[in-house]
């Protein structure tokens, strides 16, 4: 990054930046750095079957996390939801849009009186799913059943 010409008084001298500017090349990874380590500092570990959701076990209720770009969506009891909405709001600027129907690539349907448990099993076992039917298209092996139930153990 340079400065414009009209700040160049042929000194040699460079700019201090403060903090990452919207719009770079690397805003996206910052961001995702930043978050990732704000929710670890909160008690989310990533999962690993996919590195865009983060889970936390609060007692016997588990809230899940998905970070997609510059959304988030939040899974859990109400209270739970509530509860990292407050410590998320404590560190960053953010916009809560109650009952969010889309997201890129998902439709969202709410279940009244679920577990999250089951909600979660069942996102899971697709993803695991189109794994399987990607590997026998390909060839590959990749995710096996011991990961998927890793990736449920926050």
């Amino acid at each position: 990054m340079e400065q414009p010409d009209y700040f160049d008084d042929g000194m040699g001298r460079v700019c201090k930046l403060l903090q990452s500017l919207y719009g770079l090349r690397q805003a996206p990874r910052i961001w995702y750095t930043m978050l990732g380590k704000y929710l670890r500092k909160c008690g989310f570990k990533r999962t690993k079957m996919n590195a865009g959701v983060y889970a936390r076990r609060v007692g016997e209720n588990k809230i899940f996390v998905t970070v997609y770009v510059d959304g988030l969506l939040i899974v859990g009891t109400e209270s739970d939801i509530e509860m990292v909405l407050v410590e998320l709001h404590s560190k960053f600027k953010i916009k809560d849009l109650v009952n969010v129907k889309h997201l890129p690539g998902m439709e969202i349907t709410y279940v009244r009186g679920a577990h999250v448990d089951d909600l979660a099993d069942g996102v899971l076992r697709e993803d695991l799913d189109e794994v399987q039917d990607a590997e026998l298209q390909t060839g590959a092996h990749s995710a096996g059943e011991g990961q998927l139930s890793d990736a449920r153990q926050p």
